[in-house]
């Protein structure tokens, strides 16, 4: 018997299926892809408040923070 899909499943899907979609439009109109626009943010004045944000949604995805330190699974 497979595993129920949840809305979450089909929520990451759709996630990476726009990451890839807008990549390649990008890749064939010029425009920077996503990976260039973070890594150029890494770059400049934006860099302690990129690593903060990823530190953060790493720890959060992983649930390293103990939930009464992260926010969003308070909410949720």
């Amino acid at each position: 018997m497979r595993p129920a899909v949840s809305n979450g499943d089909r929520a990451w899907l759709g996630l990476a299926a726009y990451v890839v979609a807008y990549d390649w439009l990008a890749w064939r109109r010029g425009w920077d892809t996503l990976s260039q626009s973070f890594a150029r943010s890494l770059t400049d004045w934006r860099k302690p408040l990129i690593l903060a944000a990823w530190a953060y949604l790493t720890a959060h995805l992983t649930r390293v923070l103990p939930e009464r330190y992260d926010p969003l699974r308070r909410w949720g």
